[in-house]
């Protein structure tokens, strides 16, 4: 599928919300001991499941950090297979949106299309495991849309780097 980016020559994944994902091998730079940044170029066709978009574990209760859409279409992070830390604003479907969160251990914030949504207290720890990045399911829920731009830091990305990510590839 085209992705969010024009003149971008390379494409989206589009995911059938059933049975496909991407899986990226465990590595030590994806491990988040005490902190963490994700981010991805999304689009839903319904933002009213529960979908993830990127994972890092085997299970959503064993996760060490999971980023998805709730069952409100909201953006969601969960540290170490514990609690939920939504934003405020859902996402519509078919509509592309840049996503990203931040957790520096104590605060997680989410950021929707390079704005500030939510600020939330971190109730759990950012562990590290031997397990695979997952893109698009645990797998056990899967993602219904196009996943494009994934990247995962183990720092926080600054608001001024997460505008700047933003604006070099918003299509409007």
């Amino acid at each position: 599928a085209a992705g969010p980016l024009l003149g971008d020559k390379n494409t989206a994944v589009t995911l059938n919300g059933s049975t496909g994902y991407i899986t990226v091998s465990d590595a030590r730079t994806l491990d988040a001991p005490g902190a963490v940044s994700l981010e991805a170029w999304v689009t839903t066709t319904s933002a009213a499941q529960e979908q993830i978009i990127i994972g890092k574990g085997a299970a959503k209760a064993t996760m060490n950090y999971l980023l998805e859409l709730n069952s409100s279409g909201k953006p969601n992070f969960i540290a170490n297979g514990g609690s939920n830390h939504a934003a405020t604003t859902g996402l519509s479907a078919s509509t592309w949106y840049h996503i990203v969160v931040t957790c520096n251990g104590i605060n997680v914030l989410h950021y929707i299309n390079g704005t500030l949504d939510a600020t939330v207290t971190l109730t759990d720890t950012l562990i590290t495991n031997t397990s695979s990045l997952n893109i698009g399911s645990t797998p056990a829920l899967f993602f219904s849309g196009s996943i494009d731009e994934v990247a995962v830091y183990n720092y926080t990305l600054s608001a001024t780097q997460i505008l700047a990510h933003y604006n070099i590839g918003k299509c409007i």
